[in-house]
């Protein structure tokens, strides 16, 4: 028996090939400014603003060295009146996928609305880790924008209380990534649902 495969068919087949090679993107980068490791227990991160629909899939924090973290390190993100939307721990030492300086652990696709203000935050506790406090230079994916930096002492996780722009960008801190596709295009995967109703397969026996 000869298998024929449509057009169709083989759109579908190159759509499946396309979903399974879908990524992220880091939503924040810096370069510049200076930090320390002296800070304890305190929230610290930053605000932003989405242009768009985003999801993401992963909670992040700073690892400069690259040798992990002396704490785990709860993050979370909020919504502009103090909501926490998601969460999830960066565990301690190099458990976490280390990406651009940053430490990542996987969240539950967590989706936001465009054109709204969020607070992204991570707790330090009563031992040190790295924190690059000010006078960076940030830079963010399309589909969001850099705002002022939060914090606030505190030896518990918690939203912080205390915005501002003073010594330019700095409090990172934590990080995150963008699902892509998640701001208003579909996935790959998405089409392939229509791509397999289209598929016609004729099959028919050669006679020998």
């Amino acid at each position: 028996m000869r298998i024929k495969l449509s057009v169709t068919s083989c759109a579908a087949l190159v759509l499946l090939s396309a979903g399974a090679a879908s990524a992220s993107t880091v939503a924040m980068q810096f370069t510049g400014g200076s930090g320390d490791n002296i800070f304890q227990n305190v929230m610290a991160g930053w605000r932003f603003t989405t242009n768009n629909q985003i999801t993401i899939d992963n909670l992040g924090v700073y690892d400069p060295t690259g040798n992990g973290f002396v704490s785990a390190h709860q993050v979370g993100i909020w919504d502009s009146v103090g909501n926490l939307l998601g969460t999830a721990t960066v565990p301690t030492g190099t458990g976490g996928t280390l990406v651009n300086g940053f430490r990542y652990t996987p969240l539950a696709p967590l989706t936001l609305p465009g054109g709204q203000l969020f607070t992204i935050a991570a707790f330090y506790g009563p031992q040190g880790d790295f924190i690059q406090t000010f006078n960076a230079v940030v830079t963010t994916d399309g589909s969001i924008n850099y705002v002022d930096r939060a914090t606030s002492a505190t030896a518990v996780f918690a939203f912080p209380l205390n915005f501002n722009t003073s010594n330019l960008a700095g409090d990172f801190g934590p990080d995150f990534t963008i699902a892509r596709g998640a701001a208003g295009t579909p996935e790959p995967a998405s089409f392939l649902l229509l791509g397999l109703g289209l598929v016609t397969v004729s099959a028919f026996r050669r006679k020998r």
